[in-house]
């Protein structure tokens, strides 16, 4: 959903994005909003405030702008870090699907007898 909102004087144009994406599953959805909530802390200066929520499978985005500039570099990069991260797990969860849990308490590994 894409809606533009025109202030009642006329000088000032707010854009607004809402992005809702479905991921394989409910852990992924949590990591990846792990990893890229800390990129909607607000700094001064910024044109543009994103808003991060996961439910279940679904990731979903506010974007509220000045104008449609800032929207567009706001969304493009907000959603090059979502990319970004599901790459990054893609990459990374083929080691813990593999990954043996060995059959002794983690106080014996390492001990001999």
């Amino acid at each position: 959903m894409l809606r533009q909102r025109t202030s009642p004087s006329r000088t000032h144009k707010e854009s607004e994005i809402l992005l809702s994406i479905d991921f394989p599953s409910s852990k992924i959805v949590q990591t990846i909003f792990s990893s890229v909530a800390p990129e909607t802390r607000q700094t001064p200066g910024h044109r543009s405030f994103t808003k991060l929520e996961a439910n279940g499978r679904v990731l979903t985005m506010r974007i509220q702008a000045q104008d449609f500039v800032a929207l567009r570099a706001a969304s493009n990069s907000f959603l090059r870090f979502i990319a970004a991260s599901f790459r990054a797990i893609e990459v990374v969860a083929p080691f813990y699907r593999t990954r043996q849990v060995p059959d002794r308490p983690a106080h014996e590994i390492g001990r001999r007898s």
